[in-house]
């Protein structure tokens, strides 16, 4: 099955953050992905193909979530053979590494936080990057109303094995916090990456409802 690719033209190279160390994003080409098993060729830049499965957590309230697990093939412990391996998640620092990425929509209209899959360049190379959008507490005590939030840029990397790692890895590039505040994530991307906006946007500005 092979996954389309839907190119967003930015208007010249998008700079995150006024930090002159933050890598410049550019060209952002999300890479669809649906409920189930998705797999996309070429993933890794030596033309491996990734396998993400995309499941949901139900909590049996508004508070599900979405699981992702990432694989790619990789030799196995004596070098022979392929075996299907996971592809971690490292914030770096003190932060833990993790196997799976989460992403929570919360009602549906307010989205909490969430996740793009994409193809970009990264300081005018090419790059497989994951996207999300996370949003803060706000002033009011409410989930997802007029928050901060908080945008993360995942670069996919091929370090090899490493104690406590995985092969490959997507390590975080760039944080940044978007100047305006947001009652739903995916507006954050839409404004500020220039991504595609969500079906239920909200009726003002950073997708709120007032």
């Amino acid at each position: 099955m092979r996954a389309l690719i839907v190119a967003f033209s930015l208007s010249g190279l998008l700079a995150l953050g006024a930090n002159a160390a933050e890598p410049v994003v550019s060209d952002i080409a999300v890479i669809p992905i649906h409920d189930g098993v998705n797999v996309i060729p070429r993933f890794a830049a030596d033309g491996r193909a990734a396998t993400i499965v995309k499941a949901w957590r139900d909590n049996g309230n508004a508070h599900g979530y979405s699981v992702y697990l990432v694989t790619l093939p990789v030799k196995d412990d004596y070098g022979a053979g392929h075996k299907t391996g996971v592809v971690g998640f490292d914030d770096g620092g003190a932060a833990p590494f993790c196997d799976t990425a989460t992403a929570s929509p919360f009602d549906g209209e307010r989205v909490l936080q969430t996740l793009r899959f994409a193809r970009a360049k990264i300081d005018g190379a090419p790059a497989v990057v994951m996207i999300r959008a996370d949003l803060g507490e706000a002033k009011s005590g409410v989930l997802a109303d007029h928050a901060p939030a908080d945008i993360r840029i995942y670069k996919l990397e091929h370090p090899g094995v490493d104690v406590g790692t995985t092969p490959d890895v997507f390590r975080l590039v760039s944080k940044t916090r978007a100047p305006g505040l947001y009652c739903n994530a995916d507006v954050a991307l839409a404004v500020e990456l220039h991504l595609p906006p969500p079906d239920t946007p909200g009726r003002g500005p950073g997708g709120c409802f007032d």
